[in-house]
């Protein structure tokens, strides 16, 4: 077994370098190498990792950021769906509830995304699943208040009511 003189590392059979750091390898047998050869390969290590105290701790991504973006995401798609029982009187409000919410988390994930330098897909679909509910569900709430004001009239229940004008 031989291990490399630099990093102590265990280098393999027959390897020229060691793979840890990147000293050349020297057998028993073998002479130095020259300094030529060593400024050649020099020039062609690349490091592949980041020093610690390189870190900017400003650009690292939080990930507590995607909390915002999963619970739009999550709300969007209970709206979504709840969209579908929109005909209901008892469910629409419900759903305009989850629509408005998903608009206003995927809001607040969108921009917490950007500040992080992180991926807002999910605020993203979460904001757009909760405009769509909002929209179908603020619809269905004017088409079932206009049904039964008209049932209302037509079956003589409105006689007793109050006349704005």
């Amino acid at each position: 077994m031989v291990y490399c003189s630099k990093c102590g590392a265990l280098i393999s059979t027959g390897a020229k370098f060691c793979e840890n750091c990147g000293e050349p390898v020297l057998y028993e047998n073998e002479t130095e190498q020259t300094t030529e050869e060593t400024e050649q390969y020099d020039s062609n290590v690349y490091e592949t990792t980041v020093p610690t105290d390189r870190i900017d701790e400003n650009l690292t991504p939080d990930k507590s950021a995607n909390k915002f973006g999963i619970a739009a995401l999550v709300l969007g798609i209970l709206a979504a769906v709840m969209v579908f029982a929109a005909w209901h009187p008892a469910v629409t409000p419900i759903d305009l509830i989850f629509g408005i919410l998903a608009i206003v988390f995927g809001s607040i994930g969108m921009k917490r995304a950007k500040q992080n330098n992180s991926s807002s897909g999910m605020a993203i679909a979460g904001l757009i699943c909760g405009i769509v509910a909002v929209s179908v569900a603020g619809f269905a709430m004017l088409c079932v208040g206009s049904c039964a004001i008209a049932a209302c009239s037509t079956a003589g229940l409105a006689e007793n009511l109050p006349r704005p004008f």
